[in-house]
């Protein structure tokens, strides 16, 4: 079993060679696996998003219209860390906030990351003292984080609101 190793998000071609001993006969390529390689001709080509990070196995099948041979490849997708991205279908915060005095308000931010078994952390030494933070996990690549707002008179006037979120990795997202 051949092996291919790609890194996601790399564009990958596999030129397919056969021959046949009689001669004359025109082949045909087919192959069976994953949905992102396209056959054109000989090749095969396309670029693994993150969705198929993990070792696969396809088939490389050619024919003469009477015999057929097959050749199987293993092949890995290497994962490359993304960046944490804003959820735009849930965000729906204004960037900029008037908050009342003494009138406790909460508000969320939602955040993605499509790496698998991703962690995402907020840098809270970067918001006003008046804001608290709890984080929720939804689901295996969004993280929903909460915000209570609850400004008092000493609080009054305008403050810096950075938002700065950062995956186990390092890549960060930020807004102010």
């Amino acid at each position: 079993l051949d092996s291919l190793t790609v890194l996601e998000d790399d564009s990958l071609t596999i030129t397919l060679t056969a021959t046949d001993v009689d001669q004359g006969d025109s082949l045909s390529y087919l192959f069976l696996g994953v949905n992102w390689l396209t056959l054109k001709g000989k090749q095969l080509v396309g670029a693994p998003t993150n969705a198929p990070v993990g070792k696969h196995v396809i088939t490389a099948v050619v024919s003469d219209g009477q015999a057929k041979d097959t050749l199987n490849l293993s092949l890995v997708v290497k994962n490359v860390n993304d960046a944490p991205q804003w959820d735009k279908a849930l965000n729906l915060t204004p960037q900029n906030q008037i908050w009342s005095e003494d009138s406790a308000t909460t508000f969320s931010v939602y955040v993605l990351d499509v790496d698998p078994g991703e962690l995402i952390t907020l840098d809270t030494t970067k918001l006003p003292s008046f804001v608290s933070l709890a984080q929720t996990l939804r689901d295996s690549s969004q993280f929903e984080f909460q915000f209570k707002v609850n400004p008092t008179q000493k609080d009054t006037g305008n403050h810096a609101f950075i938002l700065e979120f950062k995956d186990k990795e390092g890549a960060t997202l930020t807004r102010e």
